[in-house]
C-alpha cells in the first residue's frame, strides 16, 4: 500500500520529515496613489524576505494603481507599471480606478 512519508500536508513521496519547515512570506497592497514610499515599500520586501527563497514570495496588488493618482493622471499609468515591475509584484487585479484610464492606453500597459 502507498503509503505517507512526512506530515499530513507533505505531497506524497517527498520524504519531507515531520520538522520540515516551509516558510511563505506575502506582501499585499492596494490603493496606490502616492509614488513616495514605493522605495520604502521595495526595503521593506527584501529585509523580511531575507532567507526566504524567492519562490515562497508572493506579493499581490488588489487594483487602484493606475488612476487616479497626479502621475496616472498625465502618463496614463506608464511611469505606475515601471515602478511596480521594479517591486517586483507577481500578481494583479483590476480595481474600480483603472477604468479611469483611458481603454487604448490600458491595453497598452497590460
Amino acid at each position: 500500500a502507498d503509503q505517507l512519508k512526512g506530515p499530513p500536508s507533505a505531497p506524497r513521496g517527498s520524504g519531507a520529515s515531520a520538522s520540515a519547515e516551509c516558510r511563505m512570506r506575502i506582501f499585499h497592497i492596494n490603493d496606490v496613489y502616492i509614488l513616495d514610499n514605493l522605495p520604502a515599500l521595495r526595503t521593506c520586501i527584501e529585509e523580511r524576505s531575507a532567507g526566504i527563497p524567492r519562490a515562497n514570495i508572493l506579493t499581490t496588488l488588489a487594483g487602484d494603481f493606475l488612476a487616479p493618482s497626479l502621475l496616472s493622471s498625465i502618463d496614463h499609468g506608464r511611469g505606475m507599471v515601471a515602478l511596480m515591475n521594479a517591486l517586483p509584484v507577481d500578481a494583479v487585479c483590476f480595481g474600480n480606478h483603472e477604468c479611469d484610464v483611458p481603454f487604448p492606453s490600458l491595453l497598452q500597459r497590460v
